[in-house]
């Protein structure tokens, strides 16, 4: 062999699944989360913070809708005072539709919100643990369990769910700990896996936006596995594109409804100026030690600083590579296929400290060009929301420092891998907010908006799109007016209406002097259908100005069903191209 060349070796079979390391970290999992979410589950209420109780809306929204026959809901008759929402089908679906399967069994609102944050945490915990038994063996599980921990401790992770209510970022924390399982499997062994498929579903099921930036791990991950291993292209490809049909054959049918609306609701609140990535880069010194946070203080406070160990943990991982760079060339040259060699050590180490530095590359003002050239990397709106990446790569860089130090360094070594375990967890926990320390209002408010009497207007984005090129107020802001103004020619009164109860159809009673048009409560959206006088099909219109449901009359009493919009009602009216943007009726 050629003493200047770079051997490369065959793809490992991945050793046996270590059932008995899997247990176990399952058990540190579940036990690790409880501690971190036992201040909140056992005080009454809920946190007083950004989101408050927003979430309670959602879940209930999709429990209400899943008992009135929608297995898959789009489409919320209870918001805008009635006059619908099409939020169960566009917003962020995993924490949503496990905290409403948990409000639905249970009956329980505080439950649901707080088991739904348990399974998060869980997966996290399990998917950077896990991941590390991969990288290293089954003997460093312990090293998985000091991961685990970091994260759910991380002042990101806790911040999401804490201070800013952000639960759906919260769950794609989970999903990006648990991509780390496959990515390391592939960046140690050269071994896809298929099953990553349904792991980047997770993630874009859980918040689209952060899922945009899936593919440029996985890339990250193919070329530290180039760079090492003798790769079968056309088989990996094969199963890479098993992967990809399964993730989207799993997401998409969440997600169509996404597409369905995409001309209704009104995204302009979301896309404004204020809520562009260009303009909410955060000042690189904030990552480091932020402004607005001290020592032992930051009770209710939001920052975005890393946790106080990341950046010492990084350099310190750097400086491992350099150290050992020559050495584990010269062993890969007298390394034989199959073999092992001190390149598999570090190979972790690489991938974790490429994947950190690249997704902090991206929450620099330098990346600017990327989320307007980027298709939807503009909904992500504020670039720091990127430490989901980058505080999954420092966790792990600590358990990878962790083994390094246990493994290679003698007894000194093993002092200085718990010291360093012992210390990132105690920096980790006062870097974050403090849990037991948030204010909590009453508990029979999160019971008033676990029956749905409040409106959900969010920043609007469910409402329809006003017309262009006009001043007119944003439709979701007035839904009350709407529901109390002008019913046209035609008197409309509602039958058995309850309005605070999920329901797929809604009935009317209609009285015509003479022919004429009706209005009706109701924001017209793709997907509804009106029939009148027991079977009757009639046509379903709008104006440019007045986004109700509108439909003609001849003189007489009327009995008038509209069917809310379903998946199914939804899908049939996106492949019939009904007309469903504003422009259509203008």
């Amino acid at each position: 062999m050629n003493e200047n060349s770079v051997p490369f070796r065959t793809p490992q079979r991945p050793e046996r699944f270590a059932l008995r390391e899997f247990v176990l970290l399952l058990t540190w999992a579940c036990v690790v989360s409880c501690a971190v979410l036992a201040p909140i589950a056992l005080a009454d209420g809920w946190p007083q913070n950004h989101e408050g109780v927003a979430a309670v809306h959602r879940l209930t929204a999709v429990v209400g809708q899943w008992r009135a026959g929608h297995v898959l809901p789009v489409w919320s008759s209870v918001s805008h005072e009635g006059m619908g929402s099409p939020m169960p089908g566009l917003y962020h679906k995993t924490f949503m539709l496990m905290s409403a399967a948990i409000y639905a069994a249970t009956g329980g609102v505080k439950v649901a919100v707080v088991g739904a944050l348990l399974l998060c945490s869980v997966v996290g915990f399990m998917g950077v643990a896990w991941a590390t038994v991969v990288a290293y063996g089954r003997a460093c599980w312990p090293a998985g369990v000091v991961a685990g921990t970091l994260l759910l401790t991380s002042n990101y992770a806790t911040t999401d769910w804490l201070v800013r209510g952000a639960f759906a970022e919260y769950s794609a924390v989970a999903a990006i700990g648990a991509m780390m399982v496959p990515l390391m499997r592939l960046v140690c062994s050269g071994v896809w896996s298929w099953w990553a498929g349904p792991l980047v579903a997770f993630a874009m099921l859980s918040h689209m936006s952060l899922a945009l930036f899936v593919p440029l791990l996985f890339a990250i991950g193919l070329v530290a596995a180039a760079m090492t291993h003798s790769l079968d292209w056309p088989q990996l490809l094969r199963q890479a594109s098993v992967s990809v049909l399964l993730a989207f054959a799993l997401a998409l049918p969440l997600l169509m409804p996404v597409i369905a609306f995409s001309g209704y609701n009104d995204t302009s609140e979301l896309l404004s100026e204020g809520l562009r990535p260009g303009n909410n880069f955060i000042d690189p010194v904030n990552y480091v030690w932020d402004r607005g946070w001290t020592w032992g203080d930051g009770v209710d406070g939001f920052t975005v600083q890393f946790d106080l160990y990341v950046f010492p943990v990084v350099m310190a991982a750097a400086a491992l590579l350099m150290c050992s760079w020559k050495p584990v060339r010269r062993s890969m040259r007298d390394a034989r296929p199959g073999g092992t060699s001190g390149l598999e050590s570090t190979l972790p180490v690489r991938f974790l400290i490429c994947m950190f530095f690249l997704y902090l590359a991206l929450q620099m003002r330098l990346a600017a060009p990327v989320y307007e050239l980027v298709p939807g990397a503009r909904y992500l709106q504020f670039p720091w929301r990127l430490q989901a990446y980058t505080t999954v790569a420092s966790v792990m860089l600590v358990a990878a420092l962790a083994v390094h130090l246990w493994s290679q360094s003698g007894e000194l070594g093993r002092w200085c891998a718990l010291m360093l375990s012992m210390l990132s967890v105690f920096l980790s926990l006062n870097s974050s907010p403090a849990v037991s320390g948030m204010r909590y209002p009453s508990i029979p408010d999160m019971r008033v908006f676990g029956t749905g009497e409040a409106d959900y207007l969010a920043g609007g984005e469910f409402g329809p799109r006003p017309p262009p090129g006009t001043e007119l107020p944003r439709y979701a802001h007035l839904a009350s007016q709407f529901a109390l103004t002008s019913t046209g020619e035609c008197t409309v009164a509602r039958v058995d209406w309850q309005r605070f109860v999920e329901v797929s159809e809604l009935r009317f009673r209609v009285e015509c002097p003479r022919a004429g048009d009706a209005r009706f409560p109701v924001f017209l959206a793709p997907g509804m259908r009106a029939r009148v006088d027991k079977g009757t099909d009639l046509s379903i219109y709008r104006t440019c100005t007045d986004a109700r449901v509108r439909l003609d009359f001849p003189p007489g009493s009327h009995s008038v069903v509209i069917g809310l919009p379903g998946w199914w009602s939804l899908l049939v009216s996106e492949l019939k191209a009904e007309p469903r943007r504003t422009r259509d009726y203008c």
